[in-house]
């Protein structure tokens, strides 16, 4: 959660390390060691949602639906660029 004036913003994000979402900075340099000591250079990606609302309003569903909208139209094969490997079949049976 950050905060700007009189303004709350709920932060998502997640880093993907080629086609795995990482959470620490510890695992973002892990997963890139995983990847040299196989002579893969892997890219990587931040995905960042944020809402912006006034303080005291509720958080509303919208950067859910937006999340999961987004990924409906994102071919099923290119998901795992954005959700990672894993993360990409769990959201190919949520959206079915």
């Amino acid at each position: 959660m950050s905060q700007l004036g009189s303004r709350h913003e709920p932060i998502t994000y997640w880093i993907v390390v080629g086609g795995e979402v990482v959470t620490t900075g510890i695992g973002q340099k892990l997963a890139q060691m995983r990847y040299g000591v196989r002579g893969v250079i892997a890219d990587g990606m931040l995905v960042r949602v944020v809402q912006h609302r006034p303080v005291g309003r509720a958080r509303s569903p919208r950067a859910r639906r937006l999340l999961r909208d987004l990924l409906a139209q994102v071919p099923a094969d290119k998901r795992v660029r954005i959700v990672g490997a894993d993360n990409a079949r769990r959201v190919a049976s949520d959206l079915r």
